[in-house]
């Protein structure tokens, strides 16, 4: 491996990275673009560090920039207003020309600002492309210069990020006192080599980041490393979940409950009924903890609180319990209504839904409408310009 970028506190300083400091010192916004999976959100986390070792207060705001923002991006003469997951974690919620004029405006009053701001600002291929494609975005044309591309990784990177997630994945081991093998209950794995890894990413799919492919092959490497799953990550990752499933029904609806519920605090002892009914009427508290350390592949898990590592993760989990339950739109009363829609798209649209997107048959909507119409009064939504308001629409 050649010496060609830093690691400095855990993460791999790559050429995007310095892109985004380069940029950051020479204009006031950043719009950093890439595939679901490809660093994007330590990327940001990474440069906001930076600044705020530097002096500048630093703002997280998460998939909007609404008036709210003004005062918090104000309210210090050196600000950092750094936004992730613009316009949706999961696919695109941004439809109404309303909420993106009101996020346009909101922005360049920031930029116009006489104190020294820089907005942050992170975004997934998929959204930006939904966005233009239906809407348009008058900040991503009017600041083309301030775009950032975080796929583009350099061979010496790639293998950089590889060794940097199993170096943290041993020191987490070494801190449990187990073995990845003890935790899993597999055998023994051949070590990978990066000659191996550099063959296999070659012809990978570029809709997932590369270091979301690598953090999966450290974790489930029977199944990841491999030539399939660089060529089309998430499918044979739902593939997996379709299994499990299957396989072991009880396992798979605790890991649907950790999905729905977001974080599952093994301690409390509190359990979200309407949660696990809507999932499974024999789910409780006591199954999820059990399965815990059976799904650690795909948890991030501390103080004893386990949530999803990534939201690829949650996505495929969401699909496969679509594809596979006899009765799979139960599941709409227990998951967040905000990122139901920005996953759900009519069957018959006539564009092209994002590759993420889960088609929603007309007799299917029908059989969920009051449910999506509660779940929308009830988050006061703007659903103006969402391709569902087709199927709204129609008596």
């Amino acid at each position: 491996m050649q010496p060609d970028c830093n690691v400095k506190n855990g993460v791999v300083v790559t050429s995007a990275i310095e892109h985004i400091l380069k940029k950051m010192e020479s204009t006031n916004i950043a719009i950093c673009k890439g595939a679901i999976g490809c660093g994007k959100t330590t990327a940001l986390d990474y440069v906001t560090k930076v600044f705020k070792d530097e002096g500048w207060q630093i703002e997280c705001i998460e998939e909007f920039i609404d008036e709210s923002c003004i005062d918090r991006a104000l309210k210090s003469n050196k600000t950092v207003l750094c936004c992730d997951n613009y316009c949706g974690s999961f696919g695109c919620q941004m439809f109404s020309q309303e909420v993106l004029a009101r996020n346009e405006r909101t922005i360049e009053a920031i930029l116009s600002s006489e104190r020294k701001i820089r907005v942050l600002i992170g975004i997934h291929n998929h959204v930006y492309d939904e966005i233009n494609s239906t809407i348009g975005h008058r900040c991503f044309l009017h600041h083309t210069n301030s775009l950032v591309d975080l796929d583009s990784l350099s061979k010496s990177e790639l293998l950089w990020i590889f060794k940097t997630q199993e170096e943290k994945g041993t020191t987490k081991q070494e801190e449990k006192g187990t073995t990845k093998q003890e935790e899993k209950g597999t055998t023994k794995q051949e070590p990978k080599s990066y000659e191996d890894l550099l063959a296999m990413t070659t012809r990978r799919s570029d809709m997932v980041g590369l270091p979301f492919q690598t953090m999966m092959m450290h974790a489930l490497p029977d199944i990841c490393f491999s030539e399939a799953f660089c060529n089309n990550p998430f499918q044979i990752i739902t593939e997996h979940f379709k299994m499990l499933s299957r396989q072991d029904k009880r396992k798979f609806d605790s890991f649907l409950y950790i999905m729905c519920a977001m974080i599952f605090n093994q301690n409390a002892e509190k359990f979200d009924q309407t949660v696990a009914s809507a999932i499974s009427n024999n789910l409780d508290f006591h199954w999820v903890k059990y399965y815990v350390n059976e799904l650690a592949p795909f948890l991030k898990i501390e103080d004893n609180c386990a949530e999803l590592k990534h939201e690829l993760i949650a996505i495929a989990v969401f699909h496969t319990f679509l594809e596979v339950f006899e009765n799979p739109w139960s599941i709409f009363n227990a998951c967040d209504i905000r990122k139901t829609l920005e996953l759900i798209r009519p069957e018959d649209e006539n564009r092209k839904p994002h590759p993420f997107a889960i088609p929603l048959s007309r007799v299917s909507f029908k059989s969920i409408r009051l449910t999506l119409e509660t779940g929308i009064r009830e988050a006061n939504m703007n659903m103006e310009g969402h391709p569902l308001m087709n199927y709204f629409h129609e008596k």
